[in-house]
Parts: C-alpha cells; sequence; structure tokens
C-alpha cells in the first residue's frame, strides 16, 4: 500500500485502444533484437532507438519538435533532445531491444535495452489525442541483479524463509493450463496478509468482466472524491471529474499500486463480485479477507481506529462488519489527511486482506490465462509494467510482477514467462506485526529463486 508522499505526476495521457497483440511486428530495420510491434508508441520506440545508435546524426530541432508535446518540451527543447542522443551514443551504442516492459501499445512503451555497457531502461508515453506526441520520455541504467551469495538451491532458499521474519512463506511453481504445478515451497499454505497484492484479485475479476462482455477496457471511469484514497499513486492529485480509460486504471492500479486507481477499479467490478470471484479464482479462505476492504477503509480504521474499535470490527459477523464500514469508516476516510502519522505495523495482521502464498498463485494462474488472451492482453501490460526486479532477460522474455508493502509486511509476486514459453509464478511474503522487516534479503532470496526457476527442468 506504500504510503509514500510521492507528488510527481506522470504526464503520460490515457491510454488508448487497440491493443498492441493486434498489430504486425517493425521490421528488423529497427535495430531490435526482440519484434517492436507496430503501434503509435511502438513507432516511437523504435525511432529512439535509431537515433540512440546514430547519436540523433541528422535530427533537425523542428522535425524533433513535432514528436513532442509542447509540455514535454517546456522542460527539455528539442535541442537538448537532440544533445542528449549524441551524449548517449557512445554510452550505449549499439541498442537493441532485450524485454518490452508493459507491451508497446498506442499510448506507451516501456523497454529494457541491450547496450554495449550494460542495460538501460526506457519509458515513452503518448498524448491521448492527435498529434499523440510525446509527453513522457525518461532513460535511466539499470543493474541486472547479480546475487553472487545467493542460495543455490531451494533448500538453502528454505533454511533462509525460516529465519528471516516472524511469519515468512514462498512458492514456486510452474503454470501448465493455468494451474500452478508447486516446485518448491516454505509455509506456502499458511494465511497472511498481502498488503497491495490483493489488486491482483480486483484486476481478475476486471478481466473477467471484460472477457464476458460486461465491461470493456475502453470504459470511461470518472474520478470521484468519494472513492479518493491517500498515495501511493498520482491519481489522488487529480481533480473530481477527470476521465480515463478503465485499461489506464488498472494499469496505475498494478504498476504504481494507485490507490486512487484500485478503489475506482473496484467501484467498477463491485465489491459483492470481487468477493464471490476469491472463490472462482482459488482462494481457499474467502471469509478471512471479507468484507474485501477498500484501501481508504484500510486506512481509515489502521489511522483513525482505536484499539477497542478494532476489536469490535474483527469480532463482528462479515454482516456486522459491512454495517460499521458504512456507518463508522466511510465517514472517516472523507476527513483522512495525507500527512496524518502512520502507526507503523500495529495491527497489521487484523486490518488487512488475507491470502496465503497458494492462494496468490492459483490466481496469477487465472491472470496467466487473461494476459495470454486477446481481448485481456491488457493484463499482461499492467503486469509487466514494472518488472520489481529487473531480472536477466536471458532467463526471462516477460516479467509480470505485483508487490505488496506496508510497515512490518512485504509480498512479492511474479508471473515470469521463459524464452522457452514456459511460465511460472514466484512469490515471497515476510510478515513482522511488531517492526519493519528485512526487504532487502527478500529481494536477494527472489533474485535467488527466480534464477534457479530460469534452470528448472
Amino acid at each position: 500500500m506504500h504510503r509514500l508522499h510521492n507528488r510527481r505526476r506522470l504526464l503520460a495521457g490515457v491510454v488508448t485502444l487497440p491493443l498492441a497483440a493486434r498489430r504486425t511486428a517493425i521490421p528488423a530495420a529497427a535495430a531490435s533484437a526482440v519484434a517492436i510491434p507496430d503501434t503509435r508508441a511502438g513507432r516511437q520506440l523504435a525511432w529512439t532507438i535509431e537515433q540512440l545508435n546514430s547519436g540523433g546524426a541528422g535530427l533537425k530541432e523542428g522535425a524533433v519538435a513535432e514528436r513532442f508535446s509542447p509540455v514535454y518540451l517546456s522542460g527539455l527543447p528539442a535541442s537538448g533532445i537532440i544533445e542528449t542522443f549524441a551524449i548517449l551514443q557512445p554510452v550505449m551504442a549499439p541498442v537493441t531491444l532485450a524485454r518490452l516492459e508493459g507491451g508497446a501499445t498506442d499510448q506507451h512503451a516501456y523497454a529494457l535495452l541491450k547496450t554495449k555497457g550494460g542495460f538501460w531502461r526506457v519509458r515513452l508515453a503518448l498524448e491521448l489525442d492527435e498529434p499523440y506526441r510525446i509527453n513522457d520520455y525518461f532513460f535511466e541504467e539499470v543493474t541486472i541483479p547479480e546475487a553472487p551469495d545467493r542460495p543455490r538451491s531451494w533448500a538453502g532458499i528454505t533454511s533462509h524463509f525460516k529465519t528471516i521474519a516472524p511469519r515468512a512463506s514462498y512458492l514456486a511453481a510452474e503454470i501448465v493450463n493455468g494451474v500452478p504445478i508447486p516446485i518448491a515451497g516454505y509455509r506456502e499454505d499458511a494465511s497472511t496478509p498481502i498488503a497491495s497484492a490483493f489488486k491482483l484479485y480486483v484486476l481478475a475479476t476486471l478481466a473477467a468482466q471484460v472477457e464476458s462482455g460486461e465491461h470493456a477496457w475502453s470504459d470511461t471511469v470518472t474520478l470521484t472524491d468519494r472513492l479518493r484514497s491517500l498515495p501511493s499513486g498520482s491519481l489522488y492529485y487529480e481533480p473530481a471529474g477527470s476521465r480515463y480509460p478503465l485499461e489506464y486504471i488498472a494499469e496505475r492500479m498494478i504498476a504504481e499500486s494507485d490507490n486512487t486507481a484500485t478503489d475506482h477499479a473496484m467501484g467498477v467490478a463491485g465489491r459483492d463480485a470481487i468477493e464471490a470471484d476469491l472463490t472462482r479464482f482459488g482462494h481457499a479462505d474467502p471469509a478471512s479477507t471479507q468484507p474485501f476492504l477498500f484501501t481508504r477503509e484500510w486506512f481509515a480504521m489502521r489511522m483513525r481506529f482505536t484499539e477497542e474499535q478494532i476489536d469490535a470490527y474483527v469480532g463482528a459477523s462479515i454482516p456486522e462488519r459491512r454495517d460499521i464500514l458504512t456507518q463508522d469508516v466511510d465517514p472517516l476516510a472523507d476527513t483522512l489527511l495525507e500527512w496524518e502519522p502512520w502507526p507503523g505495523p500495529a495491527e497489521s495482521d487484523r486490518i488487512e486482506w488475507f491470502a496465503s502464498a497458494a492462494d496468490l498463485a492459483r490466481v496469477i494462474g487465472h491472470l496467466q490465462r487473461f494476459a495470454t488472451t486477446e481481448a485481456t492482453t491488457p493484463v499482461a501490460n499492467a503486469l509487466g509494467l514494472n518488472p520489481g526486479i529487473p531480472f536477466d532477460p536471458d532467463d526471462w522474455s516477460y516479467i509480470g510482477f505485483k508487490e505488496g508493502y506496508e510497515t512490518g509486511l512485504k509480498a512479492m509476486t511474479w508471473l515470469l514467462q521463459r524464452p522457452d514459453g514456459r511460465w511460472f509464478t514466484l512469490i515471497g511474503i515476510i510478515h513482522d506485526k511488531k517492526q519493519e522487516i528485512d526487504g532487502a534479503t527478500l529481494r536477494e532470496l527472489m533474485t535467488a529463486a527466480a534464477k534457479l526457476l530460469a534452470r528448472h527442468e
């Protein structure tokens, strides 16, 4: 849930359709080892790679300015863009595309680039309306994690999980026909709080509703104060009445863990539908996480409820809890302020969303099917925008990721595809209700586990 004070506003506009999966690849002249979909953003990505390889040779300021929005050019003029290509060329060229992150749709193209000096990430997004100019453009150097001291066996991974936190679990599994087949794990059936990893269930319900025709990714979602929730996420700062396609809302919910986007996505899907789908998507104990909380409700109880009020909520029946949410919690949520103090890990074992690593593997199995179905391709794009850890592209051709984090709790969940076409899921969860957890060690263990999965026969 990342209670962050991040006021960086994405310049990216609203996602538009059709989907990247329906486009042909750009020819090999784009200097890419991986095919780039022939979409508006895909063509800008191909142009970017060409300029990085040539150092912007022959570029004219007028032609460059036509590709970028006035808002972007107000921060970096066309001359600065040309100069940037000239500076980066000797550092990076030759440049090829190692992996797309979040696809290359009509509106955005995030990519991992292989260069002579290592790996770089490029992020670009376009305006919603014509002439569809670039209004978000960003480069950064990326270090592929090595973890030289990592465990070299599943037994070693398990040994570390036994001591990393008071509550810890993990599961590595291959996904075959949407079903996770366990390879290794530790306490994978133990129910635990999962923080923002719960958003995987919201995404799965939305995808199912799109697949059935109940909703479309192009449906317009209008921001309302009634569903505004504290950051993380940039939509908190957007005015009521702002309008976005459902696809964009889903992407922000997953890639940025945007809580305002999440509550609006839940408003579209419906709390009742999400709760009903918990069983459909393989949750072993749906009642443990009902009512399925909106993030604004979670914030209100964790930040404003007394211990006695939490006792009363936890001890109530599910219908009684719903009444408490309506009568007591929702009015409180309207009054929350971003700068209020956070209570830390206290009550993280009682006011949360709950699932086991095995539960999460099962919903990821369903998401894998949605991610590879044309009508629900935005599932793959949303999960792919933020890879969590930039695993070696020689090991993984696709990385889908969702992290859940709050003080004392971290859940890391991946949907992974190897170059040989096989699909896997990897999940690690650690929780301490008294103090902050060792997130750095969890990342190291997950890096080691991903390397083992990449070599799994």
